[in-house]
């Protein structure tokens, strides 16, 4: 299959989905700067990391879309790849977009965005994982877990994740950490 979104025939997707894990990255280790020095100007650039990150998101979709709409086959194997690959990014897409619209408003605690899922295995962050039901998976090993009981369902991983009941204003609902 030679991709239909390249330049000289290298594939954009490949080239651009790069972007936004570094954005994603940077967002992550700026919050930790800010974490430990209390200086509000990391905070600040995590917000531009997590943009741009959102922006390069929605930039390397385009050409994802392109190929899977005119390079993939219809009725093969590679299509179902490729739409779980595209559902499963859009889903970490709205996480992301939700995380900086709730910082943007100060309605979330800096310690959550630091311990918010993470992997048992080698502390890949789920956040960047595929969630699918009540399962979400490691990007970095595919360790599974289970998101409202914390339990392994596929390794590498040995240990659960912790999950803890989170009170606000009536409302329950599960955080994991």
């Amino acid at each position: 299959m030679k991709s239909k979104a390249s330049i000289k025939g290298h594939p954009l997707h490949p080239i651009l989905v790069s972007f936004p894990i570094a954005f994603f990255t940077g967002a992550f280790l700026l919050d930790i700067l800010a974490f430990f020095t209390a200086e509000k100007s990391f905070l600040q650039a995590a917000i531009y990391a997590e943009t741009g990150g959102l922006i390069f998101a929605v930039m390397a979709a385009v050409p994802g879309i392109i190929d899977y709409v005119y390079t993939v086959p219809p009725k093969s194997s590679a299509k179902k790849r490729g739409a779980k690959h595209a559902l499963i990014n859009s889903l970490a897409v709205i996480v992301f977009l939700t995380a900086l619209l709730l910082r943007l408003k100060g309605e979330i605690n800096l310690i959550v965005l630091l311990l918010l899922d993470h992997c048992t295995h080698r502390g890949g962050s789920l956040a960047d994982g595929a969630m699918i039901c009540e399962t979400v998976q490691c990007p970095w090993h595919g360790s599974q877990f289970n998101t409202k009981t914390g339990k392994v369902l596929a390794g590498p991983a040995k240990e659960n994740i912790r999950v803890y009941t989170l009170t606000k204003e009536g409302e329950t609902t599960l955080l994991m950490l």
